[in-house]
């Protein structure tokens, strides 16, 4: 009987424990940024291993770099796990959608050619359910700014996961 109580504590314990995962380095990259008022451009989707048990919570942490700046620009990120090209108007490669329908996923962030890198911490429901599909499109919205040729890079992301 201790044996089996040892068995589900430890069980138990494995579960709750987070599971963390390097994410490959990614980028959206645009030749023309203005502000895209209530609209959300999103890029190809980012494919991901779905897990074989149910994704409780998603923490991803990691830095976001703008290159290609003359001047600053402010955005903030948005995520969804549905394909957007059923709902959204597609535009070359992008697809532009409608803020007030889209997930945010971070606070306006700011970027200039001064200090072109911030740190992110993104947690989201839309998160753990683009995990549990397998699939996330990331998207922006530029609320401030111009620019042309820009990349924002995502890099050095880590995903703290817990599973059901």
């Amino acid at each position: 009987m201790r044996s089996v109580l040892l068995f589900l504590t430890l069980l138990a314990a494995c579960q709750a424990a987070p599971i963390v995962r390097n994410l490959k380095d990614s980028q959206l990259s645009f030749l023309r940024v203005a502000p895209t008022g209530n609209s959300v451009l999103y890029a190809s989707p980012s494919t991901l291993d779905q897990p074989t048990l149910g994704v409780r919570t998603v923490n991803i942490r990691g830095s976001a770099s703008a290159e290609g700046l003359t001047q600053a620009i402010t955005v903030i990120l948005y995520a969804r796990a549905a394909d957007p090209a059923s709902a959204c108007t597609a535009i070359g490669t992008l697809y532009r959608c409608e803020a007030a329908l889209e997930t945010p996923i971070s606070a306006a962030l700011t970027f200039s050619p001064a200090a072109p890198d911030v740190s992110l911490s993104l947690s989201s429901p839309i998160l753990v359910e683009a995990v549990n599909l397998g699939k996330v499109w990331l998207g922006l919205r530029v609320v401030a700014g111009a620019g042309e040729k820009v990349t924002v890079w995502f890099r050095g992301m880590r995903a703290v996961v817990t599973l059901l």
